[in-house]
């Protein structure tokens, strides 16, 4: 696929306020001093493409700014595109807004965002549809790759060895050890194992490294045999076989006697024992009287302790009823008194007599009012009194029963008081009469029991039965000292199996590194085969790789100081690393050359916008339409040819 730039228009973007470019399919020379506006209209191009910029990156600011560097409100930035695509015309926009809406309750508007709106051959679509679109035409990695001329060697190099790789199709073993009949035979043999050749390589390396390690402990090991070998004792072994085997007769002998003596003494110590035991027997007796008699003495001392007790709560009750006797005795006084009021009260309410009203005039006119006026009136007057002295009456007679009932519930709590302080005087006479009559703390000297006594005799006659006990240190001590002299001949014994054991292992060491070094030959030997499969690997992928390209050669592999081989990727001119020392015209030509290439590879071609194209005096062919950007100090605005 191939496409071509026919027409590019931008609109308010970044510093470009409008500007067409008219290529038509062919490559273009753009014009124009620093600052003008070159990279921004390949900026413009993949933001259309993309969403992105030069830099490949999706935040960037691509509003006209004003000459505070401050955005340009309320203006729509606008890219548009006439592409050729595989000679077909597709027409692409995309336009940038800014979002204003007035709030309720405020005058202006306020920016609260920004809209994006894609057109594809002058129909509006969504994004997803114009995303989609694009990646139908254009693989975004892949388009960058054949457009960008730095794009490819700015990828990680592990990423770049992959394309690579891919690029060059891999090669196969027969490539690799044609003419060699050996090596041939070597990876054929390891291929039939089911490895590959780098896991062979890491197997036989981790197996070399333990060999070396095993290698280098074997001298020390030897030199700890020789050092046993040579330490020889003075005494012959045969020597000190037949001293150990006297030493064990003598140890027998007397470790006889030492076990008849300690049969005695054992005896005579349970005797010992057995005394002992009855005495602490006897000792239990006597402390089982004392602690009888300490339990009855303790038992008089609690029943006396209790008697007080029940006497003192006994006199406390007695004053709490006292006085609460006396509260109460004063409180029938003031009802009595209370009580002798409300009789008056009675007497005087009972002696008042009705006194006729003496007003009988008429309140309007002030003249007397007639006689049956004044009866009814009178009447009236002596019906109230009469119907109020009752009332007053009754009230009085209902206090007086009341305050009489409360004379004599008191009284009631008085003589209720009265009888509890006399059951209580009562119980202090018995608890008095109680003490007098417990007998004093009983003091019991101890008797001897019938048990006691047969126990004294037991005591007696084992006493006299236990034997003089033999002293068995010096029979001990022998048989400590017969002991270390047999450790001794022991230790003889066992340094010459250890001499013996130390030539057997000396031989075997020997032995093992004989077949270590041997086992090391033979991988070095696999190793120096697989160095040569991989020499032969590296030169032809390098060489089939490089074919591919006219100017630019990669190095796929770094040999390392210890002769192994380390991957990477790096870009060569002539033996000059693109990343460090090339030239800015030499790089040029070298991304174009990479470029050229994986146009073949992907069968894909766009256009490629070479920016500062002045530092080149040719570039070479390329299949792909070129859009140059020149810095020319002349040109203060852009010129397009």
């Amino acid at each position: 696929m191939k496409i071509t730039l026919k027409e590019l228009q931008i609109r308010n973007f970044k510093g470009i306020k409008e500007l067409k470019v008219l290529p038509n399919g062919k490559d273009l020379k753009i014009y124009g001093d620093n600052a003008t506006g070159k990279t921004t209209i390949f900026d413009a191009y993949l933001w259309l493409l993309f969403g992105k910029n030069s830099e490949d990156k999706k935040d960037f600011e691509i509003k006209t700014l004003d000459s505070n560097g401050d955005p340009i409100h309320f203006l729509e930035h606008e890219v548009g595109a006439d592409l050729l695509v595989d000679g077909k015309l597709k027409q692409l926009k995309r336009t940038y807004t800014e979002k204003w809406v007035k709030k309720t309750g405020t005058i202006e508007k306020v920016l609260t965002g920004h809209t994006t709106v894609y057109h594809i051959d002058g129909v509006p679509v969504s994004q997803k549809e114009y995303q989609s679109m694009i990646g139908e035409i254009i693989d975004e990695e892949v388009f960058k790759m054949v457009s960008n001329l730095n794009y490819f060697t700015s990828l990680h190099w592990t990423k770049q060895r992959e394309i690579l790789i891919e690029l060059v199709g891999g090669i196969d073993n027969d490539e690799i050890v044609e003419g060699d009949k050996k090596l041939e035979s070597f990876i054929a043999a390891i291929l039939n194992q089911g490895k590959t050749i780098e896991d062979y390589g890491k197997m036989i390396s981790e197996k070399k490294k333990k060999i070396k390690k095993d290698l280098e402990e074997i001298p020390s090991r030897v030199d700890e045999t020789d050092r046993v070998i040579n330490s020889t004792p003075e005494v012959s072994k045969s020597d000190a076989e037949k001293e150990l085997v006297r030493m064990d007769k003598e140890y027998d002998e007397v470790k006889k006697s030492l076990s008849d003596v300690s049969t005695r003494n054992e005896n005579n110590e349970h005797l010992i024992r057995e005394v002992a035991r009855k005495k602490q027997k006897l000792v239990s007796i006597e402390s089982d009287h004392e602690r009888n008699v300490e339990y009855k003495n303790s038992e008089v001392k609690r029943m006396i302790a209790n008697y007080k007790t029940d006497i003192e709560e006994s006199e406390e009750r007695i004053k709490r009823n006292t006085k609460s006797k006396e509260a109460v005795t004063m409180e029938i006084e003031k009802v009595k008194e209370k009580l002798s009021i409300a009789r008056e009260e009675y007497k005087e309410m009972k002696s008042r007599s009705f006194k006729p009203p003496t007003d009988l005039v008429c309140h309007t006119c002030g003249q007397e009012l007639p006689i049956d006026q004044k009866e009814e009136l009178i009447n009236k007057a002596r019906t109230k009194f009469m119907g109020d002295c009752s009332v007053e009456l009754e009230t009085i007679s209902n206090k007086g029963t009341r305050l009489h009932k409360s004379i004599k519930g008191n009284e009631a709590v008085n003589d209720g008081l009265t009888k509890k302080n006399e059951i209580e005087r009562d119980g202090i006479d018995d608890r008095r009469v109680r003490i007098m009559n417990t007998p004093d703390v009983v003091v019991t000297k101890f008797t001897p029991t019938d048990e006691y006594k047969e126990i004294e005799l037991e005591i007696k006659a084992m006493e006299k039965a236990v034997d003089q006990s033999a002293d068995t240190s010096l029979l001990v001590g022998k048989l400590s000292d017969i002991s270390q002299k047999k450790d001794f001949f022991k230790d003889l014994l066992y340094k010459y199996e250890v001499i013996e054991k130390s030539n057997s292992r000396r031989s075997e060491l020997l032995e093992i590194e004989k077949d270590l070094n041997e086992e090391l030959l033979s991988i070095e030997k696999d190793e120096f085969m697989i160095d040569n499969y991989n020499n032969k690997s590296i030169d032809l992928l390098e060489k089939k790789l490089n074919s591919k390209f006219e100017l630019v050669s990669f190095k796929l592999f770094n040999k390392l100081v210890n002769g192994a081989l380390e991957p990477t990727c790096e870009a060569l001119v002539e033996g000059v690393p693109y990343r460090t020392n090339l030239n800015n015209g030499a790089r040029i030509n070298a991304g174009l050359d990479i470029i050229n290439t994986l146009i073949d590879f992907y069968g894909f071609n766009a256009p490629i916008f070479i920016d500062n194209n002045e530092s080149v005096t040719k570039l070479i062919d390329t299949k792909s339409q070129i859009i140059s950007l020149f810095v020319s100090e002349d040109d203060k605005e852009l010129r397009v040819e």
